[in-house]
């Protein structure tokens, strides 16, 4: 007889590092001098960045972006045009290891003008990362034949014999299946931009990474 069964095995991880987003950028009625700003504080940031991701620093990593701009007419509640606005954005990212350090950095920058905090995303190391998905793709095989040992033994036999084992929809004569086999969710939330931040206020406390694998296999029964 053969039997198929699907596995599926779940890890909770907690996060190795953190991932800061925020947005450099100002907006007005002149748009030289809102470029201008713009370009003058994001020159400071990476100055200080530079320094964050130094030897030995709290930071490892971080990116800066393209200069965006936009302009568009406002309307008063009245319908009336109002003058032309313009805005200019960078977006940034660093990544620390350190989360104490983070939530420092995360502070200071909710209290500057011209920074918006978007989330963090946490995040396990690559290392961490490719041990967390064999880990749960051999407990998911674990699971299967489990699965497909109940099924036998129900039916009245006594042991399984695995004849193939494959990602969702992989499986011979099977029907593909749409999603992937293996699922990391990385945690991320919202942060809000305020002014004169305690340089302590921010208290970073991260969720679990999620680490997901599905197999499907078919095992005959014997």
């Amino acid at each position: 007889m053969q039997i198929s069964v699907a596995g599926e095995s779940t890890l909770r991880l907690a996060p190795e590092r953190g991932e800061l987003h925020l947005t450099a950028g100002f907006e007005g009625e002149d748009k030289h001098q809102v470029v201008e700003a713009t370009v003058t504080l994001v020159t400071g940031l990476s100055a200080e960045l530079e320094e964050l991701t130094a030897e030995d620093g709290p930071a490892s990593r971080f990116s800066v972006g393209a200069l965006q701009t936009h302009s568009w007419r406002p309307q008063n509640d009245l319908g009336q045009i109002l003058p032309m606005r313009h805005s200019a954005s960078v977006p940034v990212s660093v990544r620390f290891e350190d989360f104490a350090e983070l939530s420092r950095f995360a502070s200071r920058c909710a209290g500057r003008k011209g920074l918006t905090l978007g989330h963090v995303e946490w995040q396990l190391t690559e290392t961490s990362t490719r041990q967390a998905r064999d880990t749960a793709s051999a407990a998911a095989v674990v699971q299967a034949r489990s699965r497909a040992l109940v099924m036998a033994k129900a039916a009245g036999f006594t042991y399984v014999m695995p004849n193939e084992l494959a990602d969702p929809g992989l499986l011979v004569g099977a029907p593909p299946e749409g999603g992937r086999p293996m699922e990391m969710m990385r945690a991320s939330g919202p942060m809000g931009g305020a002014e004169q931040i305690d340089p302590d206020a921010i208290d970073l406390r991260p969720d679990d990474i999620v680490v997901t694998a599905v197999v499907h296999g078919r095992f005959t029964a014997g």
